[in-house]
């Protein structure tokens, strides 16, 4: 399952010949940081993550699947255009917009272990553009309100930046103890904008940040940028390091729309939010010290509900951030105190989240959330629940593959052993 094959107009199986365009079939068990060697190696790109040991055909695209060109490209399920399939009955079955339309559905969007085993996937590909990446850091002296003021600023221009093509992860680290800053609450901050050329026009629409951002904060903010002839190259400029895997970290996450914080009040509500948060000394950006934000959606995402009908949550449509809280513990801890982590985390810290956009207008990104999060239905799926449900028990009747808080979890009890 280690095949990889460029398809200058691809024809979905059983279609009415009409092609799709340009797009490569990749096997379950090719991991990102091979795929983008090989992509960049026929001058195309496809819309995928950033972990290099990630697979493609799994969880991450039937999660949805984010992406640092999620701006031009959309969410990775929407460039879906076939799966293969093993379905619990031991069937192969081939998966498109012209076969088996109810698993397609459910497979763009509604989680992965919960279908079947996938064997490959066929995603729509495109020229590998040009892109300009960036980076940007700075804080203020720890405990110092200038910080959190900062903070708002930078949140109040997230929708002028994605509206602009511009995706980025970002860390706010509040309780920094490093050896050369000394103890500070600091921010840093990585991206890019795909298929620009102009490093000039980037650093034009980035420079009224930078400068506020000092200005509040009293101290310069380092601010880089690059131009790149290939996006890929930020997948395959180094040599393959390894993901780090058996992390003592819990997840749990929100989905922030546009709308929210191109408000008035929105900026200075995500703030409050972020800073009630129970946060940790450390000397790093990873680990429980660091709150991340990924700004992951953009033009592209929302444009797609007009083309895309899939099993992704309908607040990606609105999205501009997804909001991550990572929680660990010492690797001495007791089980109980492991367990009041996690308590935290599901009744105290994603509640908050939750409360920015209650009831049904906000939601979570499966594959990065809390396990034990309480109403999963309605924050990873909305309103397309019901008919995944349906489609679960069409294609899964004896329930063979059941992952927690995933498709039909409901019907069994946490450990996935006994039905309820």
């Amino acid at each position: 399952m280690t095949n990889k094959e460029a398809h200058k107009d691809f024809k979905p199986t059983g279609g009415n010949g009409e092609g799709e365009g340009p797009a490569v079939t990749i096997g379950a068990g090719v991991q990102l940081y091979d795929m983008y060697k090989w992509l960049s190696e026929h001058d195309l790109m496809v819309v995928g993550g950033s972990s290099h040991g990630v697979g493609i055909a799994g969880g991450y695209i039937q999660g949805g699947g984010h992406s640092m060109l999620a701006a031009i490209g959309g969410i990775a399920s929407d460039n879906a255009l076939e799966f293969k399939v093993v379905v619990a009955d031991g069937r192969r079955v081939i998966v498109n917009a012209h076969q088996n339309t109810d698993l397609f559905w459910a497979l763009r969007g509604g989680g992965g272990g919960t279908w079947g085993v996938v064997t490959s996937v066929t995603v729509r590909a495109f020229k590998d553009p040009p892109i300009v990446t960036f980076s940007l850091s700075g804080g203020a002296p720890f405990g110092n309100e200038s910080y959190w003021e900062a903070v708002k600023h930078f949140h109040a221009f997230l929708p002028k930046f994605n509206d602009a093509g511009g995706n980025m992860y970002y860390w706010l680290l509040p309780d920094l103890r490093d050896t050369h800053l000394g103890h500070v609450s600091a921010m840093t901050a990585s991206g890019g904008f795909g298929n620009v050329s102009s490093k000039a026009a980037i650093d034009k629409l980035m420079s009224p940040l930078v400068n506020k951002l000092g200005n509040i904060t009293g101290s310069p903010f380092n601010y880089t940028s690059t131009l790149s002839r290939k996006a890929s190259i930020m997948y395959t400029a180094t040599n393959e390091p390894p993901d780090e895997v058996g992390r003592r970290v819990i997840l749990g996450s929100r989905i922030v729309t546009r709308d929210l914080l191109k408000s008035t009040e929105g900026p200075g509500k995500v703030t409050d939010a972020l800073r009630s948060m129970r946060t940790y000394p450390g000397e790093t950006v990873e680990g429980q010290n660091a709150i991340q934000g990924l700004v992951v959606a953009g033009p592209a995402v929302k444009a797609n509900a007009a083309t895309v009908d899939s099993a992704l949550h309908p607040v990606w449509r609105k999205a501009l951030l997804h909001i991550v809280l990572a929680r660990g513990w010492d690797a001495n801890a007791s089980l109980a105190e492991q367990q009041a982590v996690q308590r935290n985390l599901t009744e105290v810290e994603v509640p908050i989240l939750k409360q920015l956009e209650p009831n049904s207008n906000g939601g979570a990104y499966l594959n990065e959330a809390d396990g034990y999060e309480e109403g999963f239905q309605d924050s990873f799926w909305g309103s397309n629940y019901p008919r995944l449900y349906e489609i679960k028990q069409k294609w899964d009747k004896e329930n063979l593959f059941i992952v927690r808080s995933g498709v039909g979890s409901e019907d069994w009890d946490d450990e996935g052993l006994c039905r309820v």
